[in-house]
């Protein structure tokens, strides 16, 4: 598979060379004269600024980049930023955890702690129930993406609801009406002891009236090779994804202080089976091989994620700008699970038994602020927000036999699903004295209500009634919620800048779903209320020996109350709130210009989030670990730039990465702990560039280590996430 590549990327090169001869140059770096690093402008505070002058711990991921190193999804973003991590159950693109400052409740958390944007639009889901809404996170292909933000910390005041860990924001490149410009890419992949993939990718912009209307088009589609075989069926490389998708922008700008910005993205992933690798729940090995899984069925997953919104900036009054943004979402899920281990052998008579699910989300958002001018003694952003989400959930259960005829012998064993509306309104406003022409002091407020009503039918064997007498609950929730944050940010210099920060966060409560089978003995309550914290941290962003050396650096300290838990109910789980948790730790970033050709960086990232208080219904002791949160993550990155002739570079790159061990579960009491032991990667890439066209190779786990990234034991079986094989992957890009 890699000689094929090498094939490829030997026939690219005398393609290129000739070809390149009559392009224009390019610059050759984005570094600001006299080499030092440039300086990063972000919208984390909804408005444009220096991240010098950002109270908070901001990462802008440069997306460019992130493609010359094979990266493509939120699992490699990871790798590349210490201190976020995730629990997957390996079933594609668009469908796991994203954890950051380590604020999770683990496997069976139903709503995220993580927020998501792609630019002033809210992509993700706030409705605690229906079980999705904590994995139903995007993971957007970064090809036309200008840059994404890591928030790290809770941005409630902002941004809302469900951020207690803090936010990603995917900020895409908006249409140009004054020049015609795109870029197309090609690529190949092949994995270690797997398959082969492609992508292709293409990007225009239009504009069609010079100065005032413009068009922005994009589309990819990126076949992510499979690498674990499914012993049981005799399927091979079963894990392949298919991820595909577009984005339309039209931007209208009739004056130079009116921009309207219409758009709409669809992104698809259809993986044929989950990436999980089966094991033995002591040791942890494979039980038929590396790389191999055990099913009955290719337990296959589908994400269809739908974003149309309009944004509209008016600047008036010399300088006050009003913004407005609308937006409708939909995500779709669907899944088929093998559920025969979780059952007694030969349940019912049958081979084995499957459970297909479906989860459907739909939102509607609209958000209107007024930010004043920037300079003034005093800044301000004021602002309301209202959002509605509805969920329709549906699974259902049917039990085979091996060799028993074309159909199922009990067609519909059990059915379950769930409808639910949720409403949230809110307030919010942020204020800025600047104190003095370096010391800047700002608090802001959230005020929002939210309310959640649901309708849960179970029916069938599974739930002790009959199919065509189902048990129904009705459940109803509403509260009144407050955040806040309070920051102070002194520029002590003109590229450094010192920062400390307060700042509160909530996910909304909700009803309780009721388990299948509930015995009488047992109360279950009715709702369970929002869970919070508050984060403390104090860091910066310095610069030295004329801004060639530059650090990021934050120690923070977060209190988490009332965290939703789930408890056992007759061997079901259902939601309540129980304990408290506490996360603290420090994150850094460096960045060293050595040599005008050569930059160095070092990040880094340990994290100690560990229970404050027992939680004995999920087996869960004061000082036990969160789930899936390493203590370390780290990573350490050079990049070589240097010109080989007149209109020809070369790029060189090498990135190593190391992770700690994970838990899967709070305790070895919980039947689905396993723990998981650290790991460490080498990636290196190589390039050239030649005017419009650049030609990109790379390795990633150069040195194909086996670990384990996320999974957990379920049925007396253990279904573990490995780290992808050694990756080899070549691209050709051109820009127009």
């Amino acid at each position: 598979m890699q000689r094929r590549l090498m094939l490829c990327l030997g026939a690219a090169v005398l393609g290129l060379l000739p070809a390149c001869a009559q392009a224009a140059d390019a610059p050759a770096s984005a570094t600001a004269p006299g080499g030092a690093v440039s300086e990063v402008v972000v919208t984390a505070n909804k408005r444009e600024q220096s991240v010098l002058d950002v109270a908070g711990s901001v990462t802008a991921v440069n997306t460019r980049l992130m493609q010359d190193q094979g990266v493509h999804d939120l699992m490699g973003l990871a790798e590349l930023t210490p201190g976020l991590s995730f629990f997957s159950r390996g079933s594609g693109a668009g469908s796991n955890q994203v954890i950051l400052r380590g604020l999770t409740s683990g496997s069976q958390q139903t709503s995220p702690t993580v927020g998501f944007y792609v630019n002033d639009t809210a992509l993700g889901f706030s409705i605690p129930v229906g079980g999705g809404s904590s994995i139903l996170q995007p993971d957007l292909d970064p090809f036309d993406l200008d840059h994404i933000e890591i928030l790290k910390g809770p941005q409630g005041t902002l941004y809302g609801a469900s951020t207690l860990g803090g936010l990603i924001k995917y900020v895409t490149k908006a249409p140009d009406a004054h020049a015609f410009s795109g870029a197309a890419e090609i690529g190949a992949v092949a994995v270690d002891h797997g398959g082969e993939g492609t992508s292709e990718r293409l990007a225009l912009n239009l504009p069609l009236v010079d100065g005032k209307v413009g068009l922005r088009l994009s589309g990819f589609d990126r076949i992510d090779p499979g690498f674990i075989d499914n012993t049981r069926t005799g399927g091979h490389d079963v894990n392949r994804t298919n991820a595909y998708g577009g984005r339309a922008a039209l931007g209208f700008y009739p004056t130079d202080d009116l921009s309207i910005v219409l758009s709409g993205m669809i992104q698809k992933a259809d993986t044929r089976a989950f990436g999980a690798v089966t094991g033995d729940p002591v040791t942890l090995r494979p039980t038929a091989g590396d790389f191999t899984q055990q099913y009955f069925i290719d337990q296959a997953a589908s994400t269809d994620y739908q974003l149309a919104d309009a944004e509209v900036n008016w600047k008036f009054g010399g300088g006050y700008t009003l913004v407005s943004s609308t937006s409708a979402s939909k995500v779709d899920l669907s899944l088929i699970f093998d559920f025969t281990n979780l059952l007694p052998p030969g349940f019912l008579g049958s081979t084995y038994t499957t459970g297909p699910q479906h989860l459907g989300y739909k939102k509607f958002a609209q958000e209107i602020r007024v930010v004043s001018p920037s300079g003034g003694a005093l800044e301000w952003i004021a602002g309301l927000y209202y959002t509605k989400e509805d969920v329709a959930t549906a699974t259902s259960v049917s039990d085979y036999t091996a060799n028993g005829g074309p159909g199922p012998i009990i067609p519909l064993l059990s059915l379950a699903s769930t409808t639910a509306h949720y409403e949230e309104k809110a307030a919010f406003g942020n204020l800025t004295w600047n104190a003095t022409e370096t010391l800047a002091i700002t608090g802001g407020v959230r005020l929002a209500s939210n309310e959640t009503n649901d309708r849960v039918l179970a029916a069938g064997a599974l739930s002790g009634t009959a199919l065509n007498a189902p048990n129904i609950q009705i459940g109803h929730q509403k509260e009144d919620v407050a955040t806040y944050l309070v920051t102070a940010n002194w520029r002590y210099a003109p590229d450094s800048s010192l920062y400390a920060r307060a700042a509160s966060g909530y996910r909304p409560g909700g009803p309780v779903e009721p388990p299948l089978v509930n015995p009488g003995n047992v109360v279950v309550p009715k709702q369970f209320n929002s869970d919070s914290v508050w984060n403390y941290e104090i860091g910066g962003h310095s610069a030295w020996a004329d801004a060639r050396l530059q650090a990021d650096y934050s120690i923070f300290y977060v209190d988490w109350r009332d965290i939703q838990l789930p408890f056992l109910v007759n061997g079901f789980r259902v939601l309540s709130n129980g304990g408290g948790a506490r996360s603290q730790g420090v994150e850094f970033d460096t960045r060293w210009r050595a040599t005008e050709a050569m930059t160095l960086g070092l990040a880094g990232a340990y994290t100690d989030a560990t229970l404050t208080s027992p939680a004995p219904l999920v087996f869960g002791n004061t000082g036990d670990r969160l789930p899936f949160v390493p203590r370390w993550s780290l990573s350490a990155h050079a990049e070589y730039e240097h010109p080989l002739t007149d209109d020809l570079i070369l790029k060189l790159g090498a990135v190593y990465h190391y992770q700690s061990g994970v838990n899967s579960a709070l305790s070895r009491a919980d039947s689905s702990f396993a723990a998981l032991k650290g790991f460490s990667t080498v990636d290196i890439r190589g390039g050239l560039v030649r005017g419009r066209y650049a030609l990109d190779a790379y390795v990633r786990n150069l040195f194909d280590e086996t670990a384990y990234i996320s999974g957990g034991d379920t049925g007396g079986r253990s279904n573990l996430i490995p780290l992808q094989p050694r990756t080899v992957g070549v691209s050709l890009r051109a820009t127009f």
